[in-house]
């Protein structure tokens, strides 16, 4: 098990309440998301793997761990990661074709702005 998070509880926290509008919630392990991708499903019912990432400096872990659930769940390579970060977050421009970022706002806090 790996002891060091990708992301901080207060973004982690505002980063589920968009996941949990976008995506079938019952669908994802949530508990995993500090330190792990999870296997989801949209809305939908399209298979997809979801990953929340609060610090660059973790990207390449969080995509090799995006790659070993797709071996283990039967996924092809085509299979999306929809990666959660905050919106100010620099990520490099050449990320895999199957990655989809999806910004996050502070504003997205429990309680507070829009939303």
């Amino acid at each position: 098990m790996r002891a060091q998070h990708w992301v901080d509880e207060p973004f982690l926290r505002a980063a589920c309440d968009v996941i949990a509008r976008e995506l079938d919630w019952d669908s994802l392990h949530s508990g995993c998301l500090h330190r792990a991708t999870s296997q989801a499903k949209t809305l939908a019912g399209s298979p997809l793997i979801v990953g929340v990432l609060g610090q660059a400096e973790h990207l390449a872990e969080l995509l090799r761990e995006a790659e070993q659930d797709r071996r283990e769940n039967g996924f092809s390579v085509d299979t999306p990661l929809w990666l959660y970060v905050p919106a100010s977050l620099p990520l490099p421009s050449s990320l895999p074709p199957a990655v989809v970022i999806k910004r996050v706002s502070a504003t997205k806090v429990r309680g507070k702005g829009k939303g």
